[in-house]
């Protein structure tokens, strides 16, 4: 399960359990392997010409698995930027709210995560979230993990 979700390695037991439980058997792996595969392909082709993606998740693993989404959406030839577009300006544009939010701007809301690293230059740094910021708060985002019973 770690490959399709690094970051359950990070949740409590509780989550934990029910997720390893999405694996399947070994005989239909390789099918599913290609299926999604496939759907990586349709994504990135779609992306390309011009229909506009938006991040979203059913949360599999609550604060990781968007973080997973934009992973794959590079490895499905977005750019770093673009994938984190998908997850702030896009959807913004796509409910008609880019005048208050999806970007940081004067005026807008200010939610927004302080990372450690550079997304643009590995994707994968999105997960090293240091700090959050919402309706005017600064988080650390450490205790917020903890606060939840997740390791940090």
């Amino acid at each position: 399960m770690a490959i399709f979700e690094p970051g359950i390695d990070k949740v409590p037991p509780e989550l934990a359990g029910p997720l390893e439980g999405m694996g399947f058997p070994a005989d239909q792996v390789k099918p599913h392997q290609e299926a999604f595969r496939s759907a990586l392909a349709i994504v990135g082709a779609l992306h390309r010409a011009g229909i506009p993606i938006v991040a979203g998740t059913d949360e599999a693993v609550p604060g990781h698995s968007l973080h997973r989404e934009l992973e794959l959406y590079v490895q499905a030839r977005f750019t770093p930027m673009e994938a984190i577009q998908a997850a702030t300006i896009v959807p913004a544009r796509a409910m008609r709210m880019q005048g208050e939010a999806g970007t940081i701007e004067l005026g807008k809301r200010a939610d927004l995560i302080i990372v450690d690293g550079n997304p643009l230059e590995n994707i994968s740094n999105i997960r090293r979230v240091e700090t959050v910021i919402t309706t005017g708060r600064v988080y650390d985002s450490v205790s917020l993990w903890q606060s939840v019973g997740f390791e940090p």
